[in-house]
């Protein structure tokens, strides 16, 4: 341990992770109620949030394809809850869109959208455990021969049923505590404790 003289700041040297830590990871990582989806896990899908009926066949299969993929499978007894839902935004979205670039692009003029919002939850007995979200607007897109930006740009102004087939899902969650960590760490004259 130094100090610095002129500041009242303090260097410390300590290896990361502490043995502790380690300790720690590795009980918690036994624990069988410590991984909420992991390979073998049933997980239940409730598509109820997506308001066309019709999408929710496409939705489910390419969810289903993503579960099975890493390990899981699709049931009513499953242990945690893929929650999908779309909806729009009650106001429209301010983007802006130039000739190259997307919205950085020089002369970018702003345009409103209708935004749409697809969202995957994993929820775990009533806690979220994950949750990833996208949406209908593009960063920047290739126009067609002939198009103006305002054509293209409602060529977007719908629900994005096709972010449910292109979202990575997570490959095992732990059990949500509320808490983003295992533990804590105090720093201390002596170190990281």
């Amino acid at each position: 341990m130094a100090q610095d003289r002129s500041s009242s700041g303090l260097i410390t040297l300590e290896r990361l992770p502490q043995p502790v830590v380690t300790e720690t990871l590795a009980k918690a990582m036994q624990d069988p109620n410590f991984w909420v989806l992991t390979k073998g896990t049933t997980v239940r899908l409730e598509l109820s949030g997506l308001e066309d009926a019709s999408q929710q066949g496409t939705v489910r299969a390419a969810l289903t394809k993503k579960l099975e993929a890493i390990g899981c499978q699709v049931g009513d007894n499953g242990t945690i809850d893929l929650v999908a839902s779309l909806k729009e935004s009650p106001e429209k979205k301010q983007v802006s869109y130039g000739r190259a670039f997307g919205p950085f692009a020089r002369g970018a003029v702003p345009y409103n959208v209708r935004e749409f919002i697809s969202k995957l939850s994993f929820v775990y007995q009533g806690e979220t455990a994950w949750e990833q979200s996208g949406t209908n607007i593009p960063s920047s897109f290739s126009l067609n021969d002939g198009e103006a930006i305002t054509d293209a740009i409602k060529r977007f102004e719908k629900p994005n049923y096709g972010w449910f087939e292109r979202v990575e899902l997570p490959v095992v969650l732990r059990k949500p505590t509320g808490d983003s960590t295992l533990g804590k760490t105090q720093v201390t004259t002596a170190g990281l404790r």
